[in-house]
């Protein structure tokens, strides 16, 4: 396993019940795998960690127990042009719920690493760099990515 990280998508996937698996497996059976996956990265002597989109799918690892090193979630802000207000999720809201985020994600012990802080573009680096330090976060990725000149 070269990875030490488990990505946000498979973890969305995987403790979602109502995943229709190719394979047939259970929720259990998959966090299982999660679970080996931690072990195995670990057995080379690196942090493990376990990356989602969905602070659902975060709630799911922890309710089953696991205990990555470092956790990866995305956070940022609805202050954006494409955010809508409904209650569907939205292809363009990478965190659908950011209040709940930061509530929960301060309840863990182990380290968060905040992603898609800037909404795939559509946030400014200063606007998504100032919610991320001033409202959450210790740690963040940061890729710039932008949809539009403003």
């Amino acid at each position: 396993m070269g990875r030490s990280l488990l990505s946000g998508e498979i973890t969305d996937r995987w403790t979602n019940s109502e995943y229709d698996d190719p394979k047939h497996r259970t929720v259990d059976e998959r966090i299982e795998l999660i679970r080996k996956g931690l072990e195995e990265i670990r057995s080379h002597g690196k942090p493990a960690g376990i990356g989602a989109h969905r602070i659902e799918a975060i709630k799911v690892c922890v309710e089953h127990g696991l205990k990555p090193d470092f956790w990866v979630k995305t956070c940022h802000s609805h202050d954006y042009w494409s955010a809508k207000s409904n209650a569907e999720w939205n292809d363009n809201y990478f965190d659908f719920d950011p209040k709940e985020t930061i509530s929960y994600m301060a309840t863990l012990k182990e380290p968060w690493i905040a992603f898609k802080v800037l909404a795939a573009g559509a946030i400014t680096p200063e606007e998504g760099l100032k919610y991320a330090f001033t409202k959450w976060s210790r740690f963040c990725l940061y890729g710039n990515v932008r949809f539009s000149d403003r």
